[in-house]
């Protein structure tokens, strides 16, 4: 989810209206908190997202990932499908407290590339895409055949629907891990970003009159 919410700053058109994250700006953070101490809000406040925004999402996600399992069924059949478990992420290589750690540090590694080529105004945007999409690439070789290499909780979560009972019993720690890891990965990063403004410039859709620009 988390993912998501940084992928899309850099899919939208110059045209949206953009500034600088402030701590006044009408401030809606991801991750839902309001920080009353400053200390912990400047830590935490790490990006602008309505809140309204991330329902549909979500629930976008989760239904592409549901289709994209139909279509596997209908164009390989119910016993070929069946023997892929339709494309489900399983621990099969590791227990799952090892693929829990696999998830989370695969995760964590993505959600910090992010965090780096979409976010901070030092890197040129060029290069996001390349970078993105190299270190999923990465993770897949790296943990693919030991636990799935998900990184996204609605990947496993259309699999599992159709897969049945194997998948969905483990389903739980591909939802935990990478949402842990991102999370972890965002925090860190705006830790070691320093100053406030090195974050780029994004869209800003919850401010009033951000339509009529």
């Amino acid at each position: 989810v988390v993912s998501l919410c940084m992928v899309m700053r850099n899919e939208l058109p110059d045209s949206m209206p953009k500034h600088l994250l402030t701590k006044d700006d009408h401030p809606v953070e991801a991750f839902g908190f309001d920080g009353e101490n400053e200390a912990l809000r400047e830590s935490i406040q790490i990006r602008r997202f309505p809140v309204a925004h991330i329902a549909p999402y979500l629930i976008a996600q989760c239904l592409g990932a549901a289709c994209a399992s139909g279509v596997h069924l209908l164009t390989y059949g119910l016993d070929m499908a069946q023997d892929a478990q339709f494309g489900a992420t399983l621990p099969i290589g590791a227990n799952q407290a090892n693929a829990f750690g696999l998830e989370f540090i695969l995760t964590c590694f993505l959600m910090f590339v992010i965090m780096a080529v979409a976010t901070d105004e030092r890197v040129h945007r060029s290069i996001t895409g390349l970078a993105i999409g190299a270190v999923v690439c990465f993770d897949c070789l790296a943990a693919g055949k030991c636990c799935g290499a998900s990184m996204n909780p609605a990947r496993s979560l259309g699999p599992a629907l159709f897969a049945g009972e194997t998948a969905l019993r483990t389903l739980w720690l591909y939802w935990c891990a990478p949402i842990l890891g991102a999370i972890t990965a965002a925090w860190i990063y705006e830790y070691i970003r320093g100053k406030k403004d090195r974050i780029a410039m994004v869209p800003d859709f919850g401010s009033p009159g951000a339509d009529d620009q």
